[in-house]
Formats: structure tokens, C-alpha cells, sequence
């Protein structure tokens, strides 16, 4: 994949060795990212596949340590629904810039309008009370 040569093979690989042939370079936060499921909030939302992709892209640049993330998507895809399981990814796993894991991360979700607060406000109550408490202050 990486260098583009194409060639036959004598059998299919398996799933563990095309994983091994994508991801050989071993990462620690990709992993620990992948190993927290998304948060289906009860069971009352779930997670549409390009939300997944978008969710997935954005881990793996972090895992990556890449210093910018831009995430494009239309008008009601659910863009504030991914940035909360992206934040619940992050809360969850106790990334933070130290990548010591011993606290949970502080994250800020900047909105322009009151309508779009009161929005995320209501996609974040799944985190625990003492997680989101600052959020409801500066409403």
C-alpha cells in the first residue's frame, strides 16, 4: 500500500495480517482510542457511518500528534454529535498533552450562537455532572 506496487498473492490474507499490513507502526492513544466504544447516549442515538469515519480520521490524527484538525460537514450531519464523541473518546481514555493518563483531559466546545450552546448542552449530558458543570456556568 505504501509504495504502490501491485502484485499477485497466493492467498487471501487474514483479517489480523492486513490490519498488521495497515497499521504496522504500533501507536498507543490509537489503540486505546479504538478500544473505547462510542457513547450511544441510552441507546437513544446512533452513530451514522460518516460519522464514524469523521470520529475515526480525527482519533487517529491525534493519536498522530497532528497539530491542526478541520472537519467539514454539511448542514445536519450531526457535527456536534461528533464532536462529542470525540470528547467522550478523549475524556474516557484520559488523553491529555501530557500523554501521562492521569487526569481527564479539559475540553472546550466554542459556540456562536446561544441556540447552538444550548445544543451542545443538551448532546454532552451523557459526561458526569462534575465533568460538564463549567459548561452550564458560562451559559
Amino acid at each position: 500500500m505504501k509504495t504502490g506496487k501491485e502484485g499477485l498473492i497466493g492467498s487471501f490474507p487474514t483479517p489480523d495480517e492486513l490490519w498488521g499490513k495497515t497499521f504496522d507502526i504500533q501507536n498507543q492513544w490509537r489503540d486505546k482510542f479504538n478500544q473505547i466504544p462510542f457513547e450511544d447516549v441510552g441507546g437513544t442515538k446512533e452513530v451514522r457511518y460518516y460519522q464514524e469515519i469523521a470520529v475515526n480520521n480525527a482519533m487517529s490524527a491525534i493519536a498522530d500528534d497532528k497539530p491542526r484538525i478541520l472537519l467539514t460537514l454539511a448542514t445536519g450531519t450531526g457535527k456536534t454529535f461528533i464532536a462529542f464523541q470525540i470528547a467522550w473518546k478523549l475524556y474516557q481514555s484520559r488523553w491529555n498533552l501530557k500523554r501521562d493518563g492521569s487526569r481527564r483531559p479539559r475540553i472546550l466546545f466554542l459556540a456562536d450562537r446561544n441556540i447552538l450552546a444550548d445544543q451542545a448542552f443538551n448532546a454532552f449530558s451523557a459526561f458526569p455532572e462534575d465533568a460538564w458543570l463549567a459548561l452550564s456556568r458560562m451559559k
